[in-house]
């Protein structure tokens, strides 16, 4: 009888946190879809600024810009591409690239696209930052593409992924989450060293790169045995995943045991 309570109560502590760690996962993807459609918002409104601005004013154009970085956490920086791709204003101010053309594959593709655009992560050449960039595109009033207005977030820094999420990062019985690209490379992860690895190979990332979401018990890469919950982010394609260590469970059986043995029995 007490081994088949014992089992009983594993397993509904098990069901629990899959149930829990799925919906959690299901509610983190939702927010990160309206967070980076919000992004997309804000950078549509901003690109309204300046068709009609004279951009040979490089003090009215470099404040614009900072007043569109400043009036929101989504970026770390933002920039303004003209049609060509030459780079014609940054904020914060980078004198390094302004006047010259776009060198990374992302920023090329959203001039080339002219239209809504959300990079995959990748790394900068020259700042070996990685990054994912924002963008959309601008019209003049007679509807001719006059270049982009896009923002960067910085991975490894902090940003608006951890500003709105850092605090449920890690929490104190070990559960976690991350958070992968299309292809299984971490975008976001309590080890902050190892956002740019491909962590195709892990089981719950197998399923969500085909489209898959879902909670299931699993060993991770470590071997760790492992509860998730696992969904996708539609507008990014990213994968959402909520681990928590099965040993918790182990742990909240055992707690509950001693506890159980320690409570005075009455006899009538």
């Amino acid at each position: 009888m007490v081994i088949s309570s014992y089992t009983s109560q594993k397993q509904s502590l098990i069901d629990n946190t899959l149930s829990l760690n799925y919906a959690s996962a299901v509610q983190m993807s939702q927010t990160l879809d309206s967070l980076f459609y919000s992004m997309q918002q804000s950078l549509k409104y901003a690109a309204n600024y300046f068709p009609d601005m004279d951009q040979s004013n490089t003090k009215e154009l470099n404040s614009t810009l900072d007043l569109v970085r400043n009036s929101s956490n989504f970026f770390n920086s933002v920039s303004l591409v003209d049609k060509a791709g030459v780079i014609k204003s940054t904020s914060p101010y980078s004198q390094a690239s302004v006047g010259h053309h776009v060198s990374s594959h992302a920023a090329k593709e959203a001039v080339k696209l002219r239209t809504s655009y959300i990079s995959e992560a990748y790394q900068t050449p020259r700042t070996k930052r990685r990054i994912v960039f924002v963008s959309e595109p601008i019209f003049d009033s007679a509807g001719e593409y006059q270049g982009t207005i896009g923002g960067n977030i910085f991975l490894q820094e902090n940003n608006i992924l951890s500003l709105s999420f850092g605090s449920q990062l890690k929490t104190s019985n070990g559960s976690y989450f991350f958070i992968v690209d299309k292809k299984g490379t971490l975008l976001f992860h309590p080890n902050t060293n190892r956002i740019g690895e491909n962590v195709s190979k892990n089981e719950v990332v197998q399923k969500l790169l085909v489209n898959k979401h879902g909670k299931e018990q699993y060993k991770n890469l470590a071997g760790v045995d492992s509860l998730a919950g696992y969904y996708k982010v539609p507008s990014t394609d990213w994968g959402v995943v909520i681990v928590s260590p099965t040993q918790t469970v182990y742990d909240q059986l055992n707690h509950l045991s001693v506890c159980c043995c320690c409570t005075p029995q009455f006899l009538s």
